[in-house]
């Protein structure tokens, strides 16, 4: 997990995701640049690097334009991919021309073993009683463009067997794509996956939400950076404002 606050200072990315055999990588608030950066790096540097790649999250970063067909190439075994909905459309369209060219031309699709999406929805519009009539009939982009995705994986071969949604605004979320699913007849399964009831600290552990657990690391990595600020040369305590600048050093995780 690379969280943007890490990045900030001066965590070595490209060095710890240079390890052979990453299974699981989750990106959360990292910053358009840097995550062009790492694009490239995926792409570029080591063609069978991130062949083993299986999960890969994008929780809360900014857009990056510099997607493309490469990427999909570079982490061909992918079976799961997390995204939050509202910041990342341009992942599901690159998903959604890749597999419409696989289907115009009869080659095998990209992403070939991706099974699961699971959506982070923080926020989605659930009240609309002011629209026209024409325009209650009119699916959001959003859910227009996921259920082009759906059809085009069943076309190419690639069906996706679950659809998982989280955050705030799930269940909102899960009843109008039901709704616009029956009206497609289109068929997948979902799966909500439902916030915990107890304490803060125990729900950002959730291994079910990536989101809230990239929030809790990174009010961890905080802390940590705060107190080693405000300890002396031998760990002692000292008053904020009293450190005594002296030469730069790299600070080890």
């Amino acid at each position: 997990m690379v969280h943007g606050n890490a990045l900030i200072h001066g965590f070595n990315v490209f060095r710890n995701i240079s390890a052979p055999s990453l299974r699981v990588f989750s990106l959360h608030s990292v910053k358009r640049q840097t995550l062009s950066s790492i694009h490239k790096f995926m792409t570029r540097t080591c063609r069978d690097q991130f062949h083993n790649l299986r999960s890969l999250h994008y929780i809360d970063c900014e857009v990056d334009d510099d997607l493309d067909i490469y990427l999909p190439h570079a982490t061909s075994a992918l079976t799961h991919l997390s995204i939050s909905l509202g910041h990342h459309v341009h992942l599901m369209n690159l998903l959604l021309n890749s597999d419409k060219q696989a289907a115009l031309h009869k080659t095998p699709p990209l992403w070939p073993d991706l099974r699961t999406l699971t959506f982070h929805l923080s926020l989605w519009p659930q009240d609309r009683d002011d629209a026209e009539s024409d325009e209650e009939d009119e699916l959001p982009p959003a859910i227009a463009l996921v259920l082009d995705v759906i059809q085009f994986r069943n076309i190419v071969g690639s069906s996706l067997e679950l659809l998982q949604l989280e955050g705030t605004h799930a269940g909102a979320f899960h009843d109008e794509f039901s709704l616009a699913l029956i009206k497609s007849q289109l068929r997948v399964n979902m799966e909500v996956v439902a916030e915990s009831p107890q304490g803060d600290d125990m729900r950002y552990m959730s291994e079910d939400d990536w989101a809230s657990s990239g929030y809790f690391y990174g009010s961890q990595y905080r802390t940590h950076m705060y107190r080693r600020m405000q300890a002396g040369p031998h760990g002692s305590h000292l008053p904020w404002g009293s450190v005594s600048r002296g030469p730069a050093v790299t600070l080890s995780p």
